[in-house]
């Protein structure tokens, strides 16, 4: 997402954020599957909607997947070199 939160100072990266990345835009949009890069505003209505007694009076809990389609791909679960497994499957790794 486009942020500008830093990069870890004791990496030497304390002054890399996201935004700073060259044509970030171009490269999110063409890597992920809803086609754009989000910005933090994109991702508060699932926040304000849960955290509203009004609107959600009997949710104690929920994981919400903003990963911007990566995981309908079975991209999300690269790093773990392991098959795509849902998210939601009780059955063990």
């Amino acid at each position: 997402m486009r942020t500008d939160i830093r990069g870890p100072q004791s990496l030497g990266l304390g002054g890399q954020t996201p935004s700073s990345v060259p044509d970030l835009e171009q490269l999110a949009s063409a890597a992920v599957p809803l086609g754009f890069l989000p910005s933090p505003e994109d991702y508060t209505g699932h926040y304000v909607q849960l955290a509203s007694r009004a609107n959600a009076p009997a949710t104690t809990g929920i994981v919400v997947a903003c990963d911007g389609g990566l995981d309908v791909l079975g991209l999300a679960d690269l790093e773990l070199q392991t098959p795509h497994r849902s998210r939601y499957s009780r059955s063990a790794p």
